[in-house]
């Protein structure tokens, strides 16, 4: 049997194979490392960012290489006409036919100091994604125990085992059973 190699983070770094979010999420974290005053956003939609960038106010795209803007059609997009910044994370430089598609300032990470955020950044994500998991288990298990000795499951309003949509749950009180269950279990501060 062979054991398949997973890349290291800077294999996948050099490559532009990590996703987007998390280079937008360095950007946001390191936009004066990149050479920016200030900086807004990532938004929803349109050009990831707004920020200063050597005194002017510019639109900032981030991809994960300069193929990227190109694949999702940004040079053709009227709400990528005033991009003036292009940060990506992959090394490639651009031929000079391709050039012309793109923002005029193009900034690369600096894609050692990238991996050392990135793995920080990773672990914590991980360890946050297992706390959310075990803390959500831990309320499934409560819903179960709490909805099977529950004395109002027979009653004709009951929405078992919703017990948030209950009338009955907890008569007399203004405690909806997700507001009591966040009380009851721990949080990450």
């Amino acid at each position: 049997m062979t054991v398949r190699k997973r890349p290291s983070a800077r294999e996948r770094a050099e490559k532009g194979d990590i996703k987007e979010y998390w280079v937008c999420k360095y950007v946001r974290e390191n936009f004066k490392k990149l050479g920016f005053s200030k900086i807004s956003g990532p938004f929803e939609y349109g050009p990831d960012f707004r920020g200063t960038f050597k005194g002017k106010e510019v639109l900032v795209e981030v991809e994960r290489s300069v193929e990227t803007y190109l694949i999702h059609g940004h040079p053709e997009d009227p709400r990528f006409k005033k991009v003036s910044v292009l940060i990506v994370l992959s090394s490639e430089k651009p031929d000079k036919g391709l050039k012309k598609k793109l923002p005029p300032t193009i900034l690369y990470i600096d894609l050692d100091r990238f991996v050392l955020w990135f793995r920080k950044a990773a672990e914590e994500y991980r360890n946050f994604k297992e706390f959310v998991a075990l803390r959500e288990s831990v309320a499934r298990e409560f819903k179960a125990r709490f909805a099977e000795s529950c004395g109002s499951t027979e009653r004709d309003m009951a929405t078992c085992p919703d017990c948030d949509l209950c009338p009955y749950f907890g008569e007399g009180t203004d405690i909806p059973p997700s507001l009591l269950l966040e009380y009851l279990l721990p949080d990450r501060r």
